[in-house]
């Protein structure tokens, strides 16, 4: 007893190694009430895991852990009247739809194992209802008499009463043979793995409108959100909702049906680490070969995952750094941290800025701590119920500045940090903390701590960025166009942090004018850039590496050409009419509407024009221009997916257009047999150009897509490009 008080006690308290233990257990008690009730074994099975998975969820209100056994029983028992009301009239058990045996006690001499099975269901069937479950439960596992007592929460003299009344009922050969089977049938190990795997699992919640997030909760109740973009939000609304259909043509459902159809299922996903507050992602599927991992952002994983109805981990030290707590420290309810969020924005998991501060010192590069030094105001979710109103979080505003003791406890940090490898980060952070103040007393204090960090951590543009800032802002406006390379000037504009420099001439020659609508705005790039050191200059997107920029590009990229016998057999297995291969590639912005032409020069030397929305366009545009993001961008993902699982991609082929857009599809090819996997037309685009492979294009649709001169004859690929490219 005390090894199960200790147990009920780490499982109450998230441990799942104990509550494992506690499956093991207890897993053929379980297991036999559902043998006795629903005179079943494969529902009793079923019934199980189920039984484990609630009892999992409510364990916090079981007040007396010595009570357990008997709580998990009646859970058990209450599952499966549940079961027996949902059943339809006058039908047999599931294991014994196939066979009936004779009434008799006498057990016949010799039986397959089938019928074995259903003679031993019968067996306890025709015992009192009262006898079933002590019954099953004594001869199931050897419990004794006192062990079936606390189970069923009886006197132990009532447990002997029934246990002699089912003796009496049954001869000894037929309860010999109800114990055998019973011993033989017990669920095994692998219950307690299945009924673990499923309570590891995470919820999803996504949320909508300009702030998208992922709102991910444990089977512990603990909740903690991932920032994604609006495009990875829309592609999981549908699916999370159930409104979604399989045979989408979307970029992560065409991914998915391209594993299933070559029997490569997507075993589950895992959020695996969280680094300088980038949540990193594993992928599983499984083939003939094996089982294979692929490293995904998270936001493509998980639309992944829905869509293949897979498994959602989340790895305990993530959940364990990232949950939101309430005043006191502890998990914030799931509906509590979803309101919290959706009122607060962006939200701080940190209490004080001790936290932060230890949090920095383990990490320096971890955003969200950097972020939360600009300061806290607590706020209280709106319309919160009577038991959650002490519930509050910390909700970073963009200039609301910390208290002076606690600036003096920042630079008591610093201090401490000097002589370290922390030191130019320390001054550094400090240092922003101070500009953040705009105080002149406070932006002077910032200036040594700047030159500091800047002298100590010469490659960190960040610091670049705000030690210019403070120049500018004392009118030192020589220090601050020194501090920063004319090749950096670009991105200096994005940081917002330059507005006093924007009034002289060679800061406006290099950045060229500014947005009037920024022109105000105060940002510190430490303080809301989580650019690494190494990464380079900030972008204008605050991402590690610059974006293409479309509009700007006027080259034309060469693609790669399928043979014709290779072409006749994509055609048949398409039964589609005569197929072109495009034999280059052009992007132009069109800057009058809000949209992007693609042009494919075929190999009749015609040029289709396709108008594409900007999201689809910018898409296409990084793949055709290689451009490698520091996470795998959606079509890489797909591309590294397929490549994963050995599935190979022959070519794309845009096959035809219509009001909702163009539509293709995506030949891929596994150990001999290849498969045409549809999808929308920009997306496979995407794929090709990543993947480097050809593209096609049917007749009939490029007739449509031809830029033709006044008498109706299509233009030279030459002439489309010149006249959409020079303008």
């Amino acid at each position: 007893m005390d090894t199960l008080k200790e147990d009920v006690e780490k499982a109450e308290a998230g441990d799942l190694a104990a509550f494992g233990r506690l499956i093991s257990r207890y897993q053929d008690a379980v297991y036999g009430v559902g043998v006795a009730v629903l005179g079943s074994f494969h529902d009793a099975q079923d019934m199980a895991q189920e039984t484990f998975v609630q009892a999992w969820r409510e364990l916090k209100s079981l007040r007396d852990p010595e009570k357990f056994p008997g709580w998990l029983c009646r859970i058990a028992r209450n599952r499966c009247l549940d079961l027996l009301r949902k059943r339809p009239e006058k039908t047999l058990p599931h294991d014994a739809a196939d066979t009936v045996v004779s009434s008799s006690t006498e057990p016949p001499p010799i039986l397959e194992a089938s019928e074995r099975r259903d003679a031993v269901l019968q067996a306890i069937g025709r015992l009192s209802e009262p006898l079933r479950v002590p019954t099953t439960l004594f001869y199931i596992n050897g419990y004794s008499e006192k062990d079936v007592s606390r189970m069923m929460e009886r006197p132990v003299g009532t447990i002997k009463r029934r246990l002699h009344d089912a003796r009496q009922q049954l001869r000894k050969e037929l309860m010999n043979m109800v114990e055998s089977e019973l011993k033989d049938s017990r669920p095994g190990p692998q219950l307690a793995d299945h009924v673990l795997r499923r309570i590891r699992q995470v919820r999803v919640r996504v949320s909508r409108g300009q702030a998208q997030f992922l709102m991910l909760t444990d089977s512990g109740g603990r909740s903690f959100p991932i920032i994604i973009g609006g495009y990875e939000a829309r592609a999981l609304q549908p699916w999370l909702a159930g409104a979604a259909s399989a045979e989408a043509l979307d970029i992560h459902t065409a991914c998915v049906r391209a594993l299933k159809t070559f029997g490569c299922p997507v075993a589950k996903v895992t959020v695996s680490e969280l680094k300088a507050a980038t949540f990193y992602a594993l992928l599983k599927v499984k083939s003939r070969e094996g089982a294979v991992e692929i490293d995904c952002r998270p936001s493509d994983a998980l639309n992944f995952a829905v869509r293949a109805k897979a498994p959602i981990f989340a790895e305990n030290s993530v959940v364990e750094q990232c949950m939101l707590k309430d005043k006191d420290g502890r998990p914030m309810s799931p509906e509590a941290s979803w309101r919290n969020y959706q009122a607060g924005g962006l939200v701080s998991t940190f209490r004080n800025l001790s936290e932060i501060l230890k949090t920095l010192s383990r990490d320096p590069e971890n955003t969200a701590a950097r972020q939360a030094l600009v300061g806290f105001q607590p706020v209280k979710p709106p319309k919160v119920k009577p038991s959650e109103k002490a519930a509050g979080v910390f909700v970073i505003r963009r200039v609301a500045g910390l208290k002076p003791a606690e600036i003096e406890r920042l630079a008591d940090w610093a201090g401490k940090c000097a002589g370290t490898k922390l030191e130019g980060v320390a001054a550094g952070l400090s240092g922003a903390v101070y500009l953040m103040q705009r105080q002149p007393k406070s932006q002077e204090e910032a200036i040594p701590l700047l030159e500091k960090a800047r002298k100590l951590q010469p490659e960190d543009k960040r610091i670049a960025f705000d030690l210019a800032t403070a120049y500018a802002m004392k009118g030192r406006t020589e220090d601050a166009l020194s501090v920063l390379p004319k090749e950096e000037y670009a991105a200096a504009r994005s940081c917002e942090n330059f507005r006093t420099l924007w009034h002289d001439a060679r800061f406006r020659a290099a950045v060229g004018n500014p947005e009037e609508a920024r022109r105000n705005d105060f940002v510190c790039a430490q303080l809301y850039f989580g650019c690494p050191p190494s990464a380079g200059p900030i972008s204008p997107q605050k991402d590690v590496m610059k974006w293409p920029e479309p509009q700007l590009r006027k080259d034309v990229r060469k693609l790669g050409k399928l043979g014709r016998a290779h072409t006749r057999r994509i055609e048949q297995l398409l039964g589609h009419g005569r197929l072109l291969g495009v034999i280059l590639a052009a992007g132009r912005f069109r800057e009058t509407e809000n949209r992007q032409r693609l042009i494919l020069g075929t190999e009749l030397d015609s040029a289709a024009v396709l108008e594409l929305d900007p999201m689809d366009f910018v898409n296409i545009d990084r793949a055709l221009q290689q451009f490698r993001a520091p996470r795998p961008m959606t079509n890489e993902s797909f591309c590294n997916v397929l490549r994963a699982a050995s599935i190979q991609i022959e070519a794309v082929v845009l096959t035809k257009g219509g009001r909702n857009g163009i539509k293709a599809a995506l030949v891929a090819s596994r150990d001999g047999r290849r498969e045409a996997i549809m999808l929308d037309g920009p997306a496979a685009l995407s794929i090709a150009f990543e993947a480097r492979r050809p593209v096609l294009v049917a007749e009939t649709l490029a007739e449509r897509l031809y830029l033709k001169d006044k008498t109706g004859e299509p233009l030279s690929t030459k002439a489309v490009i010149g006249r959409l490219c020079t303008k």
